[in-house]
């Protein structure tokens, strides 16, 4: 049931009996899957990175999550095996058809005396198969109960493979995105769980900045880092292993594949170069322009009074005429980018065949049907790629700017770190020491921060300064009482 997804039917059937489900009609999350879990898993990996000296987000999404996440690795290995199964098998369907087209009759070929045991005949080149009289013996009766090849029943065999390689790609292919969801889902949890605990800890001078940012966008952007990694060592696979199997088919005429492909690679690396500059351009002037906001939001009775509405609403301007420019410029590339990728197909099908013909090579049914599977294996990786190489880009300048707010400077509370039992982050036996001293009346040492329930303390120097100041402003006030009396 887990492999074909039955545990979503309960679901399926009470939306379809239902007019509209509810909170209480969804399937509870996995235990690993819960918000808290995977805060405590991250914040527990992040916490021991900072102890060690070596705080590193990127080793801590690792230690968190990595165990599952590159178990997956097998599953798309075997997903792109069957993708390349499936187009062999083809090429043996069809050839198999094709010798049993171009057989002469039984008869002649029983005349000559090419007549085997196994009940197949071959012309006198050689390079035609036929099938066997009727009265022949069957597979059945063969060693190993296989059929061989050119045997009527080899040709079943290949359209059974055929289906079953669909079939078993379809579910792993499916395990495999779902499983990849999940650690996605995780991943993006704790990430903004670990956002969420740092803004509490963080002072508020610092935290007011792109807060906003990081959790709508750059933990989005961290979490799609789980599809394009094993897209980026995959894909160059795919694309290797489709380029082998056309030369296999089509031999020298493979070299306008090759020429092709070559030449996309500077043009990809440029586009992927301008994509990340129009996306640090793009996230830097939108985090001024949420901190601009955010000051003149929070300060608007003095905006007001000082009559500066004009000037704010033209810096503002300023920053979002940047933002969309940024904005602009990447949607162009991006459209640039799909356009040039799309036509890619075309241009690879067609200079290949064009240089067969050149060649003077056959254009046979089993050379064509096989190279256009294979055209839209190669070409699904090389329009992917661009996107993936995107996106790996982005994830890698959102998670340095997550790791550089993560390490801005934190209160120490103990709710925070005695979970995690790490006592360099947070020392709990000196907490408690002096929380018992706070509550017996001693006086804390010079210059000691006294944390409680979550709130730092003044140290004594800022005490006696408190106390000077008090007493001078109570010396001034008797004075002007003094004054008034006389």
């Amino acid at each position: 049931m887990n492999l074909m997804f039955g545990w979503a039917t309960p679901v399926v059937q009470r939306g379809y009996t239902q007019e509209q489900l509810q909170t209480e009609d969804l399937l509870p999350l996995p235990p690993a899957a819960t918000p808290r879990a995977c805060t405590a898993d991250l914040w527990h990996q992040w916490s021991k990175a900072c102890c060690a000296g070596k705080p590193s987000l990127l080793r801590a999404l690792v230690g968190a999550y990595g165990g599952p996440y590159y178990a997956l690795g097998v599953l798309k290995l075997l997903n792109d095996g069957l993708t390349f199964a499936g187009a062999m098998l083809l090429n043996l369907l069809v050839r198999h058809l094709e010798q049993a087209t171009v057989t002469p009759p039984p008869s002649s070929s029983a005349a000559a005396g090419g007549h085997s045991s196994t009940g197949l005949s071959s012309s006198s080149n050689g390079s035609s198969i036929s099938f066997g009289s009727a009265h022949s013996s069957s597979w059945l009766l063969l060693p190993g109960w296989c059929p061989v090849p050119g045997s009527p029943h080899w040709g079943f065999l290949l359209a059974g493979l055929l289906g079953l390689s669909a079939l078993a790609k379809a579910i792993i292919g499916s395990q495999y995105n779902y499983r990849l969801n999940m650690v996605a889902v995780r991943l993006r949890a704790g990430v903004m769980g670990v956002l969420f605990r740092t803004a509490l800890l963080s002072r508020a001078a610092d935290s007011a900045g792109d807060v906003n940012t990081l959790m709508t966008v750059d933990t989005g952007r961290l979490a799609n880092l789980c599809v394009s990694f094993h897209e980026l060592w995959s894909l160059p696979l795919q694309i290797a292993a489709a380029m082998w199997l056309l030369y296999a088919q089509v031999r020298t005429a493979f070299l306008a594949g090759v020429v092709l492909c070559v030449a996309l690679i500077p043009v990809n690396r440029m586009i992927a170069q301008r994509i990340q500059a129009a996306s640090v351009s793009l996230m830097s002037a939108k985090d001024a322009r949420l901190a601009l906001m955010g000051q003149l939001l929070a300060h608007m009775a003095v905006v007001k009074a000082l009559g500066w509405e004009q000037v704010l609403a033209d810096k503002v301007r300023s920053h979002r005429s940047a933002e969309l420019a940024a904005l602009s410029l990447r949607k162009y590339l991006d459209a640039l980018c799909v356009y040039f990728w799309a036509a890619t197909q075309l241009l690879l099908s067609g200079t290949t065949f064009g240089l067969m013909v050149l060649l003077g090579q056959p254009l046979r049914p089993s050379v064509v049907f096989t190279c256009l599977p294979l055209f839209n294996v190669l070409i699904a990786p090389l329009n992917a790629f661009p996107w993936v190489v995107n996106g790996v880009v982005e994830a890698l300048v959102s998670l340095q700017r997550l790791q550089a707010y993560l390490l801005l400077p934190q209160r120490a509370i103990s709710w925070a770190y005695t979970e995690n039992e790490l006592p360099l982050m947070q020392d709990v036996h000196m907490w408690q020491q002096q929380r018992q001293e706070q509550q017996q009346g001693q006086v804390p040492p010079q210059s000691q921060l006294v944390v409680l329930e979550g709130q730092a303390a003044d140290t004594l120097p800022q005490r006696q300064q408190k106390q000077q100041q008090q007493g001078s402003k109570a010396a001034g006030t008797q004075q002007d009482a003094a004054r008034s009396d006389q």
